[in-house]
């Protein structure tokens, strides 16, 4: 199988379990303790970069091409939002959930924080997206996402390789969810794990606009109850029609933000010790060359300090 221990992904994720443990164990205590989000640098490093631009796909003899397209650069989240990720969230949520959402992620059950969050509903996800400054994508958005400039049949290449994925033809037995970044093999190239299989993933609309039924939503890649299929093939997608609040063990999401606008906001944060601009030339040579263009545009916008440092950093990691 090709399988890897996702390292990169336990930072920010095992800050939010510790966080998430002293709301606990306040709580206990009778006093609230409120965790601290986590550094924007932990969060960056969450996040795969994904350059503007368009796909041309094949649709078949009849019905010609179609394309898909990225208008802006985009962040977006290496793995799917995972259960101990959700529940920090829902430990300071003070706004009125679903009580069958909290006894869901009730501390405790499912222990397996590292399992993608499922079971939310499409406007729970956008809630906690907003939540931790970003959103969810549109369905343009993840297609491109997925497909990689290339327009390619599956996330990794145009051919079917098993073991790269968590689908039935995985023979897991029980059926069940992946830990978030398991298969190095079936990332794409820009470093987002799990776009086919392990759970769907809601987008923050549906697939078809203009549809009959404007309250449906739609979610993508399939999950661990599917067997594999082609991201497009004749004009189709590997997506389905859902109601909006629609609940379901293997239906989860991830989040993203614009590039300009994130990095805008946060240089500042970054960068303000030579360990931090380390992890940042790290972050910018995963990124890679296609961050170059904005990397540049940025850091020669901003005065020098702190978030020019950090920019050039990045900049540094993504020339190589």
């Amino acid at each position: 199988m090709d399988t890897a221990t996702n390292a990169g992904a336990s930072e920010m994720r095992l800050r939010v379990a510790l966080l998430l443990a002293l709301v606990l164990v306040g709580a206990c205590g009778g006093n609230h303790v409120a965790p601290s989000p986590p550094s924007a640098i932990s969060e960056l490093e969450q996040l795969g970069f994904v350059r503007e631009g368009r796909s041309l796909l094949a649709s078949g003899a009849r019905a010609g091409a179609s394309e898909i397209s990225l208008g802006e650069p985009l962040l977006v989240g290496m793995y799917e939002v995972t259960r101990d990720e959700f529940r920090a969230f829902l430990a300071v949520q003070e706004a009125e959930l679903d009580p069958l959402i909290r006894r869901y992620f009730e501390p405790g059950s499912r222990v397996d924080g590292s399992l993608p969050a499922s079971f939310v509903t499409r406007e729970e996800a956008a809630l906690y997206a907003n939540w931790a400054g970003m959103r969810l994508l549109t369905s343009q958005e993840w297609l491109f996402c997925a497909l990689s400039p290339w327009a390619l049949a599956y996330p990794w290449a145009d051919s079917w390789q098993q073991g790269r994925a968590n689908t039935l033809e995985l023979g897991l037995a029980p059926y069940a969810p992946t830990s978030v970044g398991t298969f190095e093999g079936g990332r794409t190239a820009t470093h987002l794990y799990d776009m086919l299989g392990n759970v769907w993933e809601w987008v923050s609309d549906e697939l078809a606009q203009g549809s009959e039924q404007p309250t449906n939503a739609a979610a993508f890649g399939g999950s661990y109850l599917y067997y594999k299929r082609e991201m497009h093939l004749q004009g189709t997608f590997f997506a389905q029609s859902l109601p909006p609040g629609a609940r379901f063990e293997d239906l989860g999401f991830r989040i993203c933000a614009p590039a300009r606008a994130w990095l805008n906001a946060h240089a500042a944060e970054l960068g303000r010790n030579d360990s931090d601009r380390a992890r940042l030339w790290a972050v910018g040579r995963r990124f890679g060359p296609s961050a170059v263009p904005l990397l540049t545009e940025l850091s020669a916008s901003v005065p020098a300090g702190s978030a020019r440092r950090a920019l050039e950093a990045l900049l540094g990691g993504a020339r190589g």
